[in-house]
């Protein structure tokens, strides 16, 4: 009898641990998030389809003293709550319970491969060999714990997606690097962010995918001025993605 009990207990516990899996609790990355008009990223419900990266304007950047990668302001959401009280701790004043662990995440690395594919205006694709695996340190950011089941902690974790080391050393080793407005190079950003919790524990947040077009002057209205002389020229404006130049939208010079 009692062998049946503990076979059926068993049981329970894998139908328990098959319902109730790691979604409803690990830390998520869910979308990559584009700035507000004042550069500042928040947290909201709207994520980029894909992103888009002018070489011409890398290379302009670079030589106007800018060093730019892919900046991507990736929203993670923690849905571990703070561990529960667990006693009062021994000569501890009432009202002050010991608690175990409060699981803030912090945020300290992210783990991406690149791989790409050249393909033409006319959609004709060209497979390329090119992948790489690096390692890259981000700003230490916090994730708030959970509020309850049904509320994530959320915060923006932001940080060069591509480094501007890896557009180089693509513009260098790829032969389909786009020079010309007739061709275009499709990255696929496979990624995952580590750190820890307050009480040193390791966290992995789930794999996320993000593509990336790199384009050859299609974002680039500036004609042949710099952005700062385009700034101190009282007749012209500058107008466009201004926080993130080169990505993600055009950036445009207009003078009278």
């Amino acid at each position: 009898m009692k062998r049946h009990i503990h076979i059926l207990g068993l049981v329970a516990l894998a139908v328990i641990m098959s319902t109730c899996g790691p979604e409803d609790y690990f830390v998520t990355i869910q979308g990559i998030v584009p700035p507000d008009e004042t550069c500042v990223f928040k947290p909201q419900d709207v994520y980029k389809a894909l992103g888009i990266l002018d070489a011409e304007l890398v290379d302009k950047l670079e030589g106007w003293g800018y060093n730019y990668g892919y900046i991507a302001g990736v929203q993670v959401e923690n849905r571990m709550l703070n561990t529960k009280d667990v006693t009062k701790k021994p000569g501890s004043m009432e009202g002050l319970p010991m608690q175990t662990d409060v699981n803030f995440v912090f945020i300290k690395k992210a783990y991406v491969t690149l791989r790409a594919m050249a393909s033409t205006k006319g959609t004709v694709t060209t497979l390329s060999t090119y992948k790489t695996t690096y390692t890259i340190e981000v700003p230490q950011t916090i994730i708030p714990s959970a509020g309850d089941e049904k509320t994530p902690g959320r915060a923006i974790v932001i940080f060069p997606l591509i480094p501007k080391e890896k557009i180089r050393e693509m513009a260098d080793i790829e032969p389909n690097y786009p020079t010309d407005p007739s061709m275009y190079l499709d990255i696929s950003v496979d990624f995952y962010l580590e750190g820890e919790t307050r009480g040193g524990v390791p966290v992995k947040t789930t794999r996320y995918v993000f593509y990336v077009k790199v384009c050859f002057g299609c974002l680039d209205l500036m004609g042949n001025r710099t952005i700062e002389q385009c700034l101190t020229d009282s007749n012209c404006q500058l107008s466009g993605n201004t926080c993130l130049p080169g990505q993600d939208g055009y950036i445009l010079c207009k003078c009278q």
